[in-house]
This record gives C-alpha cells, sequence and structure tokens, in this order.
C-alpha cells in the first residue's frame, strides 16, 4: 500500500519518468462540492488540485450520490442510515480503514474509480463509481485523501477561471 507522503514524493520526481508513468502519477484534490448547472437536471461533482495548477474535475454523478456527497460536505445525517452511512458503519464495526480513493481513469466518458481498503496488515483496491467512493470517503472520522490520476486530470482537467 503506498502512503499519500510517497505519492508526492512521486510527482517532485515527474519529470524522471517515462510518459507512461507520468498518467499513471495521482494527484491530491480536495472535493469541492456538488452542483447542479441549469438546464441540466444532474448533478456534476467537482475536484479540485490542492497544488498548481489547480485543475478541475467535472463529474457527471446520480441524484442521490449527489445528495449524499452534499449531505456529508454539510455533516448533515439522517435519522436513518442511507446507503454510504449503512457502508461506512460495516467499514468501521470490523475495523476495515479506507486509505483513499482514486479517480482512475476516464474511458467512453464514463469516469472509473478505485477505493484502497485495509484491515491489519492487509489492504485491498475495489473498482468503484468516483461519486460512492467519494461519498463514503466523506462519512469517516478521519480525512480520507482523494485523487486523480494524471491521465483523468489531462483528459478532463480543466484550468481555473479568472475573473
Amino acid at each position: 500500500m503506498t502512503d499519500p507522503g510517497e505519492t508526492d514524493r512521486a510527482a517532485a520526481n515527474a519529470d524522471e519518468l517515462d510518459e507512461p508513468d507520468q498518467l499513471n502519477l495521482q494527484r491530491s484534490v480536495t472535493v469541492v462540492g456538488v452542483t447542479v448547472d441549469l438546464p441540466s437536471p444532474h448533478p456534476v461533482l467537482t475536484l479540485r488540485e490542492v497544488e498548481y495548477p489547480w485543475r478541475a474535475v467535472h463529474i457527471p454523478v446520480g441524484m442521490s450520490e449527489g445528495a449524499a456527497i452534499a449531505s456529508a460536505l454539510r455533516q448533515m445525517r439522517s435519522p436513518r442510515p442511507l446507503t454510504h452511512d449503512l457502508f461506512a458503519d460495516v467499514l468501521q464495526r470490523f475495523a476495515i480503514r479506507v486509505d483513499r480513493v482514486v479517480v482512475t481513469d476516464l474511458v467512453d466518458a464514463t469516469f472509473h474509480a478505485e477505493i484502497v481498503m485495509a484491515r491489519e496488515a492487509e489492504s485491498a483496491a475495489m473498482p468503484c463509481r468516483p461519486s460512492d467512493g467519494v461519498a463514503l470517503s466523506l462519512r469517516h472520522p478521519y480525512a480520507v485523501p482523494v485523487f486523480v490520476t494524471e491521465r483523468v486530470l489531462r483528459a478532463a482537467g480543466a484550468a481555473p477561471q479568472v475573473g
């Protein structure tokens, strides 16, 4: 399993890597929020690079996933556990840590991600939708880092708008 500091060190040595290796670099991002830009009725999850050039990735998500992310960002809890709340509770009950969420690829206009979980000395990366990974990461009592690969940032990352 890779720690976040190792990812940052890898990014610092990016000039030494071949092009395919550079595309796999994981860039730390922050969850900016979920918006609905009319006239589209679909929510969009926005992730932004923590470091320059602060590219943003806009990921279309489903209504329930968008609501789950927005409620977690606002630290709102439902009177009864929703799906992501339940899954986070199960992971915590069985001492499974969520170590990171990585948006790994963009294929045919579909974003792909993985969630890296660990228990004791064992870890595993599980494929997931970016929205589910982010919704789950926001429900943990500790900060779960979110990353986007350079491949995705080059394909879908937008530079910040000035003005």
